[in-house]
């Protein structure tokens, strides 16, 4: 049995027409719910602990029938079963009544439902408060993507390191070879793009790889959970942006090495 206001009662069931006095049957989807006339046994949850009786009561011949909103459930009071307004059922019986409130937040206040649980804890500490409305943002959820993107960035830092690693001890070798094309008159902005080009083809060849079978996999797994896939377009932004950051430092600290390499002593040997 839900007891509450006209307002109250038609964000649990199309009521329709409502006044002091009136009661609901509201049927779930097995169409079960109480019947005219019929009498109950009014069990409040406590009410043995506290030595209570139950107290009996009989459902008025002019309650009207009624369906629960599909869609719209209010958490704990899911529109079911007996709907009534204060008027309709003796004082006596609403003397320990559980007591629900409905309250409407500022969306403007992001901590508004932490104030509602303070001062519902204040007013005693049996109370529950549950969300109700559109599902706000995750944090959870908020933190485990930072924390992917976070190591994807550590992930594409380490792959810059062993690139930078890689092309400084490919430039070593080739120390004899870059002194003589620095003869032979070959632009060393030329020996530059190549140096860019031996950088950037493994990782602009790695990332798209890795980005669509990302999504791919991640489209699969949130269809098979039933929900349709949101691609973190802002994350795949920020990889890629940290990718071309990566080429281009790797190509700086080369430069160094690869112009002091070009030098005519070079060629020198023994």
């Amino acid at each position: 049995m839900t007891v509450a206001d006209c307002a109250t009662l038609r964000q649990l069931a199309p009521v329709g027409a409502c006044s002091a006095g009136d009661v609901f049957l509201a049927a779930g989807p097995d169409g079960a719910a109480p019947r005219p006339g019929e009498r109950l046994v009014l069990d409040p949850v406590g009410s043995r602990g506290d030595h209570r009786v139950p107290a009996r009561w009989t459902v008025p011949r002019t309650a009207r029938r009624t369906t629960a909103w599909p869609e719209r459930p209010v958490p704990g009071r899911d529109g079911r079963g007996l709907l009534a307004t204060p008027e309709a059922l003796p004082p006596a019986l609403l003397a320990h009544a559980d007591l629900t409130c409905l309250l409407r937040l500022d969306p403007h206040t992001p901590d508004a439902i932490e104030y509602v649980r303070n001062t519902a804890a204040r007013i005693t500490p049996r109370a529950v408060v549950f969300r109700s409305g559109p599902p706000g943002p995750d944090e959870a959820a908020g933190l485990v993507s930072r924390g992917l993107t976070a190591c994807a960035t550590a992930v594409l830092l380490l792959i810059g390191c062993g690139l930078l690693l890689t092309v400084l001890e490919q430039l070593r070798e080739r120390a004899r070879l870059l002194s003589a094309l620095d003869a032979l008159g070959t632009p060393r902005a030329l020996l530059a793009r190549s140096v860019l080009w031996q950088t950037a083809v493994p990782v602009v060849t790695g990332l798209p790889l890795a980005v669509g079978w990302g999504l791919a996999l991640g489209t699969l797994l949130v269809r098979i959970a039933g929900r349709p896939p949101r691609p973190d377009w802002w994350s795949i932004l920020a990889l890629t942006g940290t990718a071309a950051a990566v080429v281009l430092g790797v190509t700086a600290l080369c430069l160094p090495l690869l112009w002091r390499l070009m030098r005519p002593d070079g060629l020198r040997t023994e």
